[in-house]
């Protein structure tokens, strides 16, 4: 298996990839989804 990327990106932001970015970056795009009623796979990108 690869070693976790340092960095994740998020909607093209990157940031610091320890425990807890993800859920709170994934809280973060559950409130934009739904303010903006955005599509939800126009939001993940957690590609390094």
């Amino acid at each position: 298996s690869r070693p976790l990327p340092t960095l994740v990106r998020v909607m093209g932001v990157y940031l610091p990839n320890h425990p807890g970015t993800r859920q709170s970056a994934l809280v973060y795009l559950e409130e934009e989804i739904n303010k903006y009623k955005v599509p939800t796979w126009l939001m993940c990108d957690f590609t390094a």
